[in-house]
């Protein structure tokens, strides 16, 4: 985990990342400045957990953005080597952050929202449980796919 600062490391991650997974979409862009203000500018403690490989020095292939409310962490958004992409790193990630919270003595990971017709966001469904703030209270969720198992 690193303090939530402008590396031009993480910005050349985040712009091959994004050329990959988000091409011609509203988030495909390289302004440094819009970066700036979706990862680092934040009124809350923010931190990144940075993924190497071979340690603190090796290659940069993925970086989680994390905001560190009082009870939890909560996954802002999270970046990785699109050549790496069979080795399952947004996953590896969350599992991190799991870790991360049950060392600290913390709560909750919250994935941020979900939209169930999404298929980017198919992924948070596989993390359970899985709530959400509806109708100004938490519930339980059961998505869809959920619904037909027993």
């Amino acid at each position: 985990m690193v303090p939530a600062e402008f590396k031009e490391e993480h910005f050349d991650l985040y712009k091959r990342y994004q050329s990959w997974r988000h091409t011609g979409d509203i988030m495909d862009h390289d302004d440094p400045l819009r970066y700036r203000e979706f990862m680092v500018d934040s009124s809350i403690e923010t931190a990144f957990i940075e993924f190497r490989l071979n340690g603190k020095e090796g290659e940069l292939v993925g970086l989680a953005v994390c905001d560190l409310p009082d009870d939890g962490l909560s996954a802002v958004y999270t970046f990785f080597n699109p050549n790496m992409d069979k080795r399952s790193l947004g996953t590896f990630a969350i599992m991190k952050q799991l870790d991360y919270v049950r060392e600290m003595g913390l709560e909750w990971v919250y994935l941020g929202y979900w939209i169930e017709n999404c298929k980017k966001m198919n992924y948070k469904t596989t993390f359970k449980p899985m709530f959400g703030f509806v109708d100004k209270e938490w519930q339980l969720l059961r998505p869809k796919a959920d619904q037909t198992k027993v």
